[in-house]
Formats: C-alpha cells, sequence, structure tokens
C-alpha cells in the first residue's frame, strides 16, 4: 500500500468515530535506501557489529530455504554490502556475538534441512578468517530438585 492509501484509510478511520485509537505505521523515508542492496536475498541470519565500524551479516537461509554459508559486510561509510569469507559450515537461526577480543563467536543453528548444531567457529575480522572451535559437551539437562527436610 502506498504512503498515500496508508494516509487515506487512516484518515477516514480517524473521522469516522469507530475507534477509540488509531495506529499507523509509516517506513521512516529517511531510513528507506539507503543501505544499498544485499548481493542475495537471506532470512533468519545474524549480524555483529565489528570494531572498525562494519556490520557482518551470517548466513541465514538463502532464496531456497537452504541454510548457507556465506557472509556479507556492510560498509555504513560506503553505504555498500560485499561479500565476506565463509563460514565453516551453514547456519541460520544462529547466534553471532563480539568478544572481548574483538573476534566474532558464531554458535549454534540449523545446518541442513530441521538439523540443528551444537557446534561453534570464531572470525577474527583483521585477518579474514573462520575457525571451528572446540566441541561442545552436551549433557543432560539439570533439574531443580525439591528436598524435603
Amino acid at each position: 500500500m502506498s504512503a498515500a492509501q496508508v494516509t487515506a484509510e487512516a484518515k477516514a478511520a480517524i473521522l469516522s468515530g469507530k475507534y477509540g485509537l488509531v495506529v499507523v505505521n509509516y517506513a521512516n523515508p529517511d531510513m528507506v535506501g539507503h543501505t544499498g542492496s544485499l548481493p542475495a536475498a537471506r532470512s533468519d541470519f545474524a549480524l555483529a557489529p565489528l570494531a572498525d565500524g562494519r556490520v557482518q551479516l551470517t548466513g541465514g537461509y538463502d532464496a531456497s530455504w537452504t541454510p548457507t554459508a556465506t557472509t556479507y559486510l556492510y560498509d555504513p561509510a560506503a553505504g555498500a554490502w560485499s561479500t565476506g569469507t565463509p563460514m565453516t559450515l551453514p547456519r541460520a537461526h544462529h547466534s553471532a556475538t563480539v568478544l572481548p577480543n574483538r573476534q566474532v563467536l558464531v554458535a549454534g543453528g540449523e545446518t541442513t534441512g530441521p538439523a540443528v548444531t551444537a557446534t561453534a567457529e570464531t572470525y577474527a575480522p583483521a585477518a579474514g578468517i573462520w575457525r571451528a572451535t572446540r566441541p561442545w559437551v552436551v549433557g543432560p539437562s539439570l533439574r531443580r530438585q525439591r528436598t524435603t527436610e
């Protein structure tokens, strides 16, 4: 729906007196179109701010709903995305955390199909290198036990 249509419908709703509250969500025109275009469609990815001001986008589902290992870097100064170094595993629904040493830790997520991984890897931005971490130790869940005295 265009901004003109949204405005007309919102105005009609307000003037009708039928509603106690009318909420209208406009896209901020100052923010639209300033980020450049991603080289490929993505969903369920993770973002991490890098120390040099760029933003790293990792993994996610590609256009065929397959987890991907590709990464992209957004440079706000240039307003453009570039292709980054691929991760060691494809991932979607994962986390990305910037560590105190400025590396990015990417953990978990889906790898292929509905398979969930208990793996992680780190990215060293200065070198542009991904390294798999040691395997996680996955044990039984801890349960709070009730005791009687």
